[in-house]
């Protein structure tokens, strides 16, 4: 079993990246994180197109790993207690001490590694593509697979939080009208800073960690997630993993001309020092587009 696990922030093209290594061989089970809430408990459609609970892959697979059953409310108030990026700083980042904590993580890894075993003996496949993104939830990969890939997928602060701010629906909630949730420019730009540097900070200098810019990802081509050897029954993610229909891998740009003004400038100066770092331009329409 190898899993590759996408980190870095929302917004970043996480759900393009995970569909173009799937379509190479592999399953893509989306935002692993979100399995036990959105997925089980609230019942929100699996790429395929139906409820995960009654996606028949799902099914087998929950079945495979817990034979004796499985409370998904239980499970996910556990990953509460782990899986937090308040969590993440007090254990990890300043390795404070907590017998308590150290509990609850051993428990749910043997939760995680029970499931992925089942992902792979149900897909029959060996590679499985996790885009979760946040800092904690790669850290609890990282232990349970020391070998996992690590894709840290980097996308320009000022494209970031322009997303962040424009509505999107849900198509996964299938039972009413629901929206991605929409965050200010001042939280998306703090958030990316944090996220980035924790990311860089626990995996830069762990074997398998690549990093990877979101505009330089391949552009003019095409691909068919249908297709293939892709196999996807991502539980939460973009919009897009719906989408099978060809379509070309062209960065979107729209927040060159949308996102203007106080906004625009108050992201630049707060995420200044890693734009540069990370080889962005500050004013990258001086020739005519962005990195």
């Amino acid at each position: 079993m190898r899993i590759i696990c996408i980190a870095g922030s929302g917004r970043s093209g996480s759900t393009v990246l995970e569909q173009m290594i799937a379509a190479q061989g592999g399953i893509a089970v989306g935002e692993m994180k979100y399995l036990w809430s959105r997925g089980l408990m609230r019942g929100e459609l699996c790429a395929c197109g139906r409820p995960t609970p009654e996606c028949p892959f799902w099914a087998e697979v929950i079945v495979s790993a817990f034979p004796d059953g499985l409370a998904p409310a239980r499970v996910e108030a556990l990953r509460r207690r782990v899986e937090r990026h308040r969590i993440l700083m007090l254990r990890r980042l300043i390795r404070l001490p907590s017998a308590r904590y150290a509990k609850d993580r051993a428990e749910y890894l043997a939760i995680l590694r029970r499931i992925y075993a089942a992902i792979t003996a149900v897909s029959g496949r060996d590679v499985i593509i996790d885009s979760s993104k946040d800092p904690a939830h790669v850290d609890l990969i990282r232990e349970l697979a020391p070998d996992a890939t690590i894709l840290h997928l980097m996308r320009d602060s000022r494209a970031v939080a322009h997303s962040w701010g424009q509505p999107k629906r849900r198509p996964e909630v299938h039972w009413a009208e629901e929206y991605m949730p929409r965050i200010g420019a001042l939280r998306a730009a703090l958030d990316w800073v944090f996220i980035n540097l924790a990311t860089s900070r626990l995996f830069a200098r762990t074997p398998g960690y690549q990093l990877l810019r979101y505009e330089d990802l391949a552009e003019g081509r095409a691909f068919v997630p249908s297709e293939g050897n892709a196999l996807v029954h991502s539980v939460s993610g973009n919009p897009l993993r719906f989408d099978t229909a060809q379509k070309p891998l062209t960065p979107d740009r729209r927040w060159l001309t949308e996102f203007r003004g106080t906004r625009r400038l108050l992201v630049t100066l707060l995420t200044a020092p890693l734009l540069l770092h990370y080889g962005y331009r500050l004013k990258p329409e001086d020739k005519g587009r962005a990195p």
